[in-house]
């Protein structure tokens, strides 16, 4: 299948684009004066990138749009670093202009192959709101540049690396974001949805969304799979861990050490040791429904803005799901093996 690719992570200009600043993504933004485009194709419907006179920045379209943001912006509230995301709806207040700006630098910016770029083009136009996501100049984990990032870079792997890797995937669970590491799921993962060594983290995800289950039956099997999960990382076991180590080393050439599979556990204990606390202290349900009214300010106003709260409900009672499911497991636990 064809895995999500970040930008700068393929060969040809990869170097060029990993050298350039990543902008910010919030306020006027000079689309007007992008110089260069790029597009990379994934399992998301692949993305945009524009190099600005401030460095680059990406945009995506499609449905999916309300499920990444909702993801971004409960890692932040929970101190996950994701690729930032801001939506910008055409039927939404004020974004009209903006765009049609956004459209045009995709059509004038010099790019790739124009047989690709035209067929991308289409894509967003036929989509309504778009996003605009944070660019991650770092590399995939993937290939490489991964191997000699992990392994061979003078100085050895960098501090908290799989310590923010075990957080990721504590957060992965969260959301049934099943296209990263395999660790609730029987998939093979993606990798390339991890970034290494940027200048924002040195984990970073990208091109995450919610996934809620509304089949009784999957939702079960798949909480179950969340049971058995953080059961290992509390005990130290290691059958659906091992398959992360195992994703790690087809698509790195890299095999963890037992104390780097401790830290990568203790990393994702520690999130959902956070979690269980927040819903004990009966801080969780006000922080979704914050993260949730902020989703929703990002659409006022637009076009099928009822549909999309409808939906923001079902990811909250997904993540109350699972948070309820980790904390039958932690309390479970001995006092001193509630965290790492």
């Amino acid at each position: 299948r064809e895995r999500a690719r970040a930008p700068g992570s393929l060969a040809q200009d990869a170097q060029a684009w990993e050298s350039l600043p990543s902008a910010s993504i919030d306020g006027d933004l000079a689309w007007d004066q992008a110089s260069r485009l790029a597009y990379r194709d994934g399992n998301s419907g692949g993305i945009f990138v524009l190099q600005l006179p401030c460095g680059a920045v990406c945009v995506k379209g499609g449905a999916c749009v309300i499920g990444e943001l909702f993801s971004q912006r409960l890692a932040s509230a929970l101190g996950v670093r994701t690729a930032a995301v801001r939506v910008v709806s055409p039927d939404a207040w004020a974004a009209e202009d903006e765009c049609r700006r956004i459209r045009a630098a995709i059509q004038t910016a010099a790019g790739e192959d124009e047989q690709l770029k035209l067929q991308a083009r289409m894509k967003l136009v036929r989509n309504g709101s778009m996003a605009v996501v944070e660019f991650i100049n770092g590399c995939v984990m993937m290939g490489m540049p991964a191997n000699h990032h992990l392994r061979q870079a003078e100085g050895g792997v960098p501090e908290g690396t799989w310590q923010q890797l075990g957080r990721l995937m504590a957060f992965d669970m969260l959301l049934n974001n099943f296209d990263r590491l395999p660790l609730a799921w029987t998939n093979e993962g993606n990798l390339g949805n991890v970034m290494l060594g940027a200048s924002q983290g040195a984990v970073v995800g990208i091109d995450q969304s919610i996934h809620p289950i509304s089949h009784p039956d999957g939702l079960r099997k798949y909480l179950d799979r969340v049971r058995e999960a953080t059961v290992e990382a509390r005990d130290q076991e290691s059958n659906h861990f091992e398959a992360v180590k195992a994703a790690v080393l087809i698509n790195t050439g890299v095999e963890l050490t037992a104390s780097e599979m401790q830290t990568m556990r203790n990393g994702c204990l520690e999130l959902l040791g956070e979690v269980v606390r927040l819903v004990a202290s009966q801080e969780l349900e006000p922080l979704l429904k914050a993260v949730s009214a902020d989703c929703l300010g990002a659409f006022r106003g637009a076009l099928g803005a009822e549909e999309i709260a409808q939906r923001v409900v079902t990811f909250c009672q997904l993540v109350s799901d699972v948070a309820s499911v980790v904390q039958g497991v932690l309390a479970d636990a001995p006092a001193e093996a509630e965290g790492p």
